[in-house]
C-alpha cells in the first residue's frame, strides 16, 4: 500500500491533541450521475497548516472532552464513536453560522467562526500521511503502514438553493462537493446507501437517511481506519474467556493473550495500557477501570494524567476480540453541551444557511464499526446532520498484568497532533 508522509513538526502540536482528518474526496463516489449530480463552488480548497491554526489546541481539547460527554450518555451500552468525525460534521454545519448558534458553536468546539474552520482544516492535513483512497483500504490484509480514509460530502435537495457564501466555505475550508437529489425518494436514498458503504469500506453498510420531503440538507462525514500492530499477538495463545459485564453477569469470549513490553500507567487504581501500531504514530489506549467503577466516568484530566504518566513497562496483555456495530443519536448529546438553537426553527438560527427558510436540525446520527483482532485494528464511523423545514422534530511474568475482563475504553489516538479517532466504551464485549 502507498503512503504519503507528511509531519507537521512542533512539540506544542503533540501536546495539541488527537489528529483526525478532514475533508475530502467526495468526487466520484456520490453514485449514479442521473440521479444526482456532484458540484462545486469556483473557490479553491485550501490546506492550512497546524502551525499557523492558532486555535487547533482548543478544538482537540473540545474534541475529546465532547468524545467522552456523548459516551457519558450511552447509558452504560457499548458504544463506537468517532468524536472526529462529528466534529468536522458539526463543523461544516456552523460554517459561516453567525449570531447565538455562532456562539454555540464557538463554546462547543472551541473556536470562533473562521478560525474554527482553520483548525478543523489543520488538524485533518495532519493525517496526510495516512490518507489513502478508499478503494486500497483491505480490511483483511492489515497494511505495513496505517491507512486512513476520509470524506465529506453536502447533499442538498432537489431545487433547494442555499447561500453561496456557505457552500464555498464548504468547499474552501472541507472540501466538499454537493450533490442534489429528491430526498423524498427510495432513489435518493439507494445513492446515500451506495455513498456511505463506498466510504466506510463497507463497514456500515447504509446511510441513516430515510425518505422524508421536509429534509433540505444533508452533511456527512465518513472516516476509515486500517492499522496492524506493531507487534501481532499469536492467534494461538486466543482463548475463550469470561468477562464480567456491569449488572454482575458474564459472557464468554475471545481473549487476545501475550506478554509485551508496552507503554504503560495508573493513577490509583485506574489503568492506561498502550499499544502502537506499525508504520506510524498511531496507537491503541485501552483505559481499565477499579473493579465496579464505570468506566465512562473517566474524566479528560484523568486520561491527559495517565498518558503524561505512560513508561516502558512488561505487561502481561488480555483483551478480548471485538467485532462491534453502534448507532449513536446524538441530538440530546449535543444539546446537553449547548448547541440548542439549531434544533429549533424560533428564532430561526439556520437563516445563514438559507435565509426566510425555517430550517432546524432534525437528527444527527453516528453510525461505527471497530474491528480488533491478533493483527490489528479496523475501524469506520459515518456522522450525518439532517436538516429539514419547519416540522422536523429533534431526536432526543510480567511487571504487570493487564487484563480487560469487565467494562473498559479505548481511544485510537494519532500522536503527531493528538485528536481522538475513535473512542469505544466496551460495556459488552460480544454486543452489536
Amino acid at each position: 500500500m502507498k503512503t504519503m508522509t507528511r509531519r507537521a513538526g512542533l512539540a506544542a502540536v503533540a501536546a495539541l491533541a488527537l489528529s483526525l482528518p478532514l475533508a475530502a474526496c467526495s468526487t466520484g463516489s456520490s453514485g449514479d450521475a442521473g440521479v444526482g449530480d456532484i458540484e462545486r463552488s469556483d473557490v479553491q480548497f485550501e490546506q492550512v497548516l497546524v502551525e499557523d491554526a492558532t486555535e487547533a489546541g482548543n478544538v482537540v481539547k473540545r474534541t475529546r472532552e465532547l468524545g467522552l460527554a456523548i459516551l457519558g450518555d450511552s447509558e452504560g451500552k457499548t458504544t463506537v464513536l468517532s468524536p472526529a468525525s462529528a466534529v468536522i460534521a458539526i463543523a461544516m454545519l456552523g460554517a459561516t453560522a453567525t449570531g447565538e448558534t455562532e456562539e454555540e458553536m464557538t463554546l462547543l468546539l472551541g473556536a470562533a467562526g473562521e478560525e474554527r474552520d482553520r483548525a478543523v482544516n489543520a488538524l485533518s492535513g495532519t493525517l496526510d500521511a495516512y490518507r489513502v483512497p478508499v478503494g486500497e483500504i483491505d480490511t483483511e490484509e492489515l497494511p505495513d503502514k496505517p491507512q486512513l480514509h476520509l470524506a465529506n460530502q453536502v447533499v442538498l435537495n432537489q431545487g433547494f438553493t442555499v447561500e453561496k457564501g456557505y457552500l464555498d466555505a464548504l468547499q474552501h475550508w472541507y472540501d466538499a462537493g454537493v450533490l442534489q437529489l429528491d430526498l423524498a425518494t427510495a432513489e435518493a436514498k439507494g445513492v446515500l446507501d451506495a455513498w456511505v458503504k463506498e466510504n466506510t469500506a463497507g463497514l456500515v453498510e447504509k446511510s441513516a437517511m430515510e425518505p422524508d420531503a421536509s429534509l433540505r440538507l444533508i452533511l456527512q462525514n465518513a472516516i476509515v481506519f486500517a492499522a496492524g500492530w506493531q507487534t501481532p499477538f499469536r492467534e494461538s495463545a486466543t482463548a475463550p474467556d469470561t468477562f464480567h459485564l456491569a449488572d454482575g453477569s458474564t459472557v464468554t469470549t475471545d481473549f487476545m493473550n501475550g506478554i509485551t513490553e508496552a507503554r504503560y500507567a495508573t493513577l490509583g487504581d485506574w489503568a492506561m495500557l498502550e499499544l502502537p501500531f506499525r508504520g506510524g504514530d498511531m496507537v491503541a489506549r485501552f483505559i481499565l477501570p477499579p473493579q465496579g467503577i464505570d468506566p465512562q466516568s473517566v474524566t479528560p484530566g484523568d486520561l491527559a494524567v495517565m498518558e503524561l504518566e505512560l513508561a516502558p513497562t512488561m505487561v502481561n496483555v488480555t483483551i478480548p476480540k471485538l467485532d462491534l456495530k453502534t448507532t449513536t443519536s446524538l441530538g440530546d448529546s449535543l444539546m446537553q453541551q449547548g448547541l440548542t438553537s439549531v434544533f429549533s426553527v424560533n428564532p430561526p438560527a439556520l437563516d445563514y444557511i438559507a435565509p426566510g427558510e425555517d430550517l432546524e436540525v432534525s437528527e444527527v446520527i453516528q453510525q461505527a464499526a471497530f474491528q480488533m483482532d491478533e493483527k490489528g485494528t479496523v475501524a469506520a464511523a459515518v456522522t450525518e446532520v439532517m436538516v429539514a423545514a419547519l416540522g422536523a422534530s429533534a431526536p432526543m511474568p510480567a511487571e504487570v498484568s493487564f487484563r480487560a475482563d469487565r467494562p473498559y475504553l479505548i481511544i485510537i489516538n494519532d500522536t503527531t497532533a493528538g485528536w481522538d479517532l475513535f473512542q469505544v466504551a466496551v460495556e459488552d464485549p460480544v454486543a452489536q
